[in-house]
């Protein structure tokens, strides 16, 4: 069988006499795919432009078996939809042209997995995903808790196996696979431990990290979390901000330490205790509001031990990362 990939090139080689064919040769029209077999070097040639269609039935550039693509970069990336067939771990080096802005995606279970991805740059409020199951408007305020908003610089438009529009006999949810994305600069939208990897469900973005998994907040800082079946759109996404303190810290002679929250949650919340095993000692209904509040808390009873502290919203979320006192 004649190799995609060489017939590819042959057909560049042959009719490349001008840059606007080179450019021309890599474009893939709407619902067309170019096959690609082995590892296709982007900067291999300077002139040439990968890019695809990028409407509601997008071209594809397909890889299959261990294809992939190496030295690519802001100049040299994937304007547009990149799909791969197998059931190998994939970096999909996708961009707007001018900037990089790749996924990774851990090793898929079956060989007829498949998962196309692309970037969309801008506001997925104002900037639609023009793919089916959930085409459209992705507001950045939709979200389920504890997500608080999502970033307006862009989005990845995220395509499965098991969604039909991939191909007849492909297969893939996404379930359990690991996704790290190279972001942006976030550095206006959130602190680093604030950032969370969100997916779009068709209703709402929904928290895929589940624990603060940013190497920065800077631009290609590192993103991950783990997708779960329905997700349609990936983007990225903060949790509130909640500072606790607790004081005095050890504490051994006191009946109350005293509990600083500063957060931007406003509403009834739970203030909870723990011990070092994870058993909950007590739950205390608590008022915040945005800014800073102080709360008593009782701790005559407890025995001299470690203790931990979780504040949750209404619906059972956590607002702040886990924080300990010790009774001496």
């Amino acid at each position: 069988m004649t190799n995609p990939f060489i017939v590819l090139f042959t057909y560049l080689l042959i009719f490349s006499t001008t840059n606007s064919v080179w450019s021309q040769a890599t474009y893939v029209a709407e619902r067309r795919e170019m096959a690609l077999f082995g590892t296709i070097d982007l900067s291999n040639e300077p002139n040439l432009k990968w890019s695809t269609a990028r409407g509601a039935e997008p071209g594809f550039f397909s890889l299959y078996d261990d294809a992939r693509f190496i030295q690519y970069s802001d100049r040299y990336s994937i304007d547009g939809y990149l799909k791969k067939v197998g059931n190998g771990a994939f970096t999909f080096p996708i961009g707007d042209g001018i900037e990089l802005r790749t996924l990774e995606m851990s090793k898929p279970d079956r060989i007829t997995d498949s998962y196309a991805a692309a970037w969309i740059g801008g506001d997925p409020g104002i900037h639609p995903d023009p793919t089916q199951p959930h085409a459209g408007l992705h507001p950045t305020r939709q979200v389920r808790s504890p997500i608080v908003s999502v970033s307006a610089i862009g989005q990845w438009d995220w395509l499965t196996g098991a969604s039909g529009i991939l191909g007849d006999q492909t297969t893939g949810t996404g379930a359990g696979i690991r996704i790290t994305v190279s972001t942006p600069d976030l550095s206006r939208f959130a602190d680093k431990n604030e950032l969370r990897l969100v997916g779009w469900n068709g209703s709402s973005w929904v928290d895929l990290s589940g624990r603060p998994a940013a190497s920065g907040n800077i631009s290609n800082s590192k993103l991950t979390g783990t997708m779960i079946p329905g997700i349609t759109a990936i983007g990225i996404g903060k949790i509130r901000s909640t500072q606790m303190v607790l004081f005095p810290n050890p504490v051994s002679d006191r009946s109350t330490i005293q509990l600083r929250v500063t957060t931007d949650y406003t509403g009834q919340a739970w203030l909870q205790i723990y011990n070092s095993i994870g058993q909950q000692l007590s739950s205390v209904s608590v008022n915040c509001v945005s800014g800073v509040n102080t709360f008593p808390i009782s701790i005559g009873v407890l025995e001299a031990g470690t203790y931990v502290v979780e504040l949750k919203d209404i619906g059972g979320d956590q607002l702040n990362a886990t924080s300990q006192f010790i009774k001496l």
